[in-house]
């Protein structure tokens, strides 16, 4: 699945790299200017962070749907309802930073809870019957059996990154060419400064956009059920029931329902009873 998300991430970046890359630049400036300019008064200097911070993952949100983005997309976290959104992105990283101050161990936990909330941004823009106190639950909710897959991707990211850098490193020890490769590493660096927030934030927003749509639970559901039936016998039948949501029928021990990807806790099928026989007629010979 991981695959899946890295494709449909790249492929968003193919069609428009530099819109995307401006825009997203340019959301970073405008934060780091508003916080500066705002530095004496903290709190300010947080809600315009935060606030923008919103905007910014909007715009990540958009790039991946292919729908058209703005400049102005940016603002859309001051737009309306700009107290509630605010209020609800602030209580997440409260949250965040509490359980990091746990000693010794509190690192992991705000690691995982930045995963848990992952999804508040998006929650906050995208559905106003949310309340900000509850953007932080629903996020935990549909996060749940996808953050060590969230995970493993941004981390695959940072191997990748990390690999090609050291390999660059390398050449560049080597007489007489290693100048040239210097001077690649040197671009590659600032390419990485420059991209890797962009990536990164289209790959959370692909999470959420394949995630709450459905897809990629169908596309589980989908490899489960065909692990099934290679793992089952010949010619056994597999019980199944319906799913709630669309009523599909579904394997009885699917998770998800591979129609509509509701989640669905899995049945233990009950052995059916054997039907009375009649008793024969006995006839006398």
């Amino acid at each position: 699945m991981i695959k899946t998300i890295y494709g449909r991430v790249f492929s968003v970046l193919v069609k428009k790299p530099f819109r995307l890359w401006g825009i997203t630049l340019l959301g970073i400036f405008l934060t780091s200017l508003g916080s500066a300019l705002s530095g004496f008064v903290p709190l300010i200097a947080l809600a315009i962070a935060l606030l923008m911070g919103l905007g910014i993952n909007r715009v990540y949100l958009l790039g991946y749907r292919g729908e058209d983005i703005r400049v102005e997309n940016l603002f859309d976290g001051f737009r309306q309802d700009f107290g509630k959104k605010l209020a609800g992105s602030a209580w997440a990283e409260l949250f965040k930073l509490l359980w990091g101050l746990i000693p010794i161990v509190g690192f992991i936990f705000a690691i995982i809870r930045s995963y848990e909330y992952a999804f508040v941004p998006y929650i906050l823009m995208e559905r106003p019957e949310v309340k900000a106190l509850d953007a932080r639950k629903v996020s935990r909710e549909e996060t749940k059996g996808w953050k060590g897959l969230m995970f493993g991707a941004d981390i695959l990211t940072a191997v990748l990154v990390a690999v090609a850098f050291l390999i660059l490193i390398a050449l560049s020890a080597i007489p007489v060419i290693g100048v040239l490769f210097r001077l690649v590493t040197f671009i590659y660096v600032l390419c990485c400064i420059a991209f890797l927030p962009l990536l990164y934030g289209l790959l959370h927003a692909a999470f959420y956009e394949e995630i709450t749509t459905g897809r990629m639970a169908s596309e589980r559901a989908a490899q489960e059920a065909s692990a099934y039936d290679v793992g089952s016998a010949a010619g056994s039948a597999s019980p199944m029931i319906y799913c709630p949501g669309c009523g599909s029928p579904v394997k009885a021990d699917s998770r998800f329902c591979p129609n509509c990807g509701r989640a669905l806790a899995p049945q233990i099928p009950q052995p059916a009873e054997e039907a009375p026989q009649e008793p024969k007629d006995q006839t006398e010979e």
